[in-house]
């Protein structure tokens, strides 16, 4: 093995790199937080205190090879193996745009109206960040090179996600015009067979309460408009994030586009943006 993985006592993990190159992602799962993204080179260790900084979920990739993933239970180090038919045709949504740019509370909002943005896209309560943390390890360590075990790590991804057939099924992921061509807008058309895309629209305003929200206003208008009209290869809706926060009719269109049934009534709309917590002082 060109790695080793240990869960010693007091919850401290020692990650070791016994040859190539290891990326680690260290995740608190609840609150959808990276706590620690690490490199280790051949000969490397590290040891990380799970306890403190609530780690649960524990993704690698070696050598941007195949996508391992554990979750941390009662103290145990439990491997997240192939459980779903790698099929590619399954049906997704994309929810993109430029980082920052409003695609959280959208994801938020379609949690809500019921679609299964990932089992492991964190809280409902969480202002951000609502996005399956395995399919953003796969589209941004795996799909960045080309290799055999594609469908490997995909199916551990759809088992971590929970794809769920009797919804529509949905994952968030941003700048796409920044990624490499296996994984971006374009990638992802030919990978996933049954792909559409929501890309979320949004001018800068000049200040953001988060980080993310902060670079945003900061980013050239260029990069921005990139980054939310992304090139792809499939149906793309460019969601109007002011309009769709504004009027119930056009969140009836989005749901249509993405083949929801669910028809909002004035009074659907006001619970939406109340049971999301929506802060309308932010449209403009």
């Amino acid at each position: 093995m060109s790695y080793s993985i240990d869960l010693l006592e007091g919850g401290m993990l020692k990650l070791k790199c016994i040859t190539g190159e290891m990326k680690i992602e260290l995740i608190d799962l609840n609150r959808n937080y990276t706590c620690f993204n690490w490199t280790l080179l051949g000969g490397g260790e590290r040891i990380f205190d799970t306890k403190k900084y609530n780690i649960d979920r524990v993704h690698i990739t070696h050598d941007y090879k195949e996508l391992i993933m554990f979750s941390i239970i009662d103290d145990k180090l439990i491997e997240i193996n192939s459980l779903f038919d790698p099929n590619l045709s399954l049906p997704f949504v994309c929810v993109t745009g430029h980082s920052g740019g409003g695609t959280s509370i959208v994801s938020k909002s379609f949690k809500y109206l019921g679609v299964n943005m990932g089992a492991d896209s964190g809280a409902f309560n969480n202002r951000k960040t609502h996005e399956s943390a395995s399919m953003r390890s796969f589209i941004d360590k795996i799909l960045t090179h080309e290799d055999s075990k594609v469908l490997r790590s995909y199916s551990k991804a759809l088992t971590s996600y929970r794809y769920d057939t009797n919804k529509i099924n949905g994952f968030k992921i941003t700048d796409l015009e920044d990624k490499d061509y296996l994984a971006n807008g374009i990638g992802l058309s030919k990978l996933f067979k049954n792909i559409k895309f929501i890309s979320v629209v949004k001018p800068q305003k000049g200040r953001g309460a988060s980080p993310e929200g902060k670079a945003f206003n900061k980013t050239s208008e260029l990069d921005i408009y990139r980054n939310q009209h992304p090139k792809v290869q499939a149906p793309i809706f460019h969601l109007d994030w002011n309009l769709y926060f504004k009027d119930y009719h056009y969140v009836n269109e989005v749901l249509e586009f993405i083949g929801s049934n669910i028809k909002l009534t004035p009074g659907d709309f006001k619970d939406m943006l109340e049971s999301i917590k929506f802060d309308s002082r932010l449209l403009m």
